[in-house]
């Protein structure tokens, strides 16, 4: 606990609070704005592949949004591969995207709105988990060179 601690502590004396205000208050109200207006719920309600493009033009945005809202200073510049950071900011949005639309199960067309929701929790659930650790275990296999970890 008192690793933590100690941890936490140097955080706040480094932290830079016009970043740290900006990005609270960029989060806000963003709350406020789905909850007033229902943009996920929007997002939801649209087809397959709208859904889709809509979650990762969302969280791109936003992605891009808090990007610009932080100082960067030389903390991008002094990436040594800053494309690796946006190829896998990128590869991040589609794996969110992916797993907060709807996946139609094949044979549920037929099945009652209680079995639905039931297979919908026991099937897609698990599969979803099984897409990202698939996922993460590519971009850790393939993207990520093994010398710089």
């Amino acid at each position: 606990m008192q690793v933590f601690i100690t941890y936490f502590r140097d955080y706040i004396k480094k932290l830079n609070i016009s970043s740290f205000l900006l990005t609270t208050g960029f989060t806000a109200l963003l709350i406020v704005a789905n909850c007033s207006y229902g943009i996920e719920r929007r997002i939801y309600s649209m087809a397959g592949m709208f859904s889709l493009l809509s979650f990762i033009s969302l969280y791109l945005g936003i992605l891009v949004l808090t990007y610009f809202l932080l100082p960067r200073g030389k903390s991008f510049k002094s990436l040594k591969r800053p494309l690796l950071l946006i190829v896998l900011l990128i590869f991040a949005a589609v794996i969110y995207g992916a797993t907060q639309i709807h996946w139609q199960l094949p044979l549920s067309a037929t099945m009652p709105v209680q079995w639905k929701k039931y297979w919908q929790i026991v099937l897609v659930t698990p599969i979803k988990l099984i897409f990202v650790a698939a996922s993460l275990r590519v971009v850790w296999r393939f993207v990520i060179p093994q010398s710089s970890v």
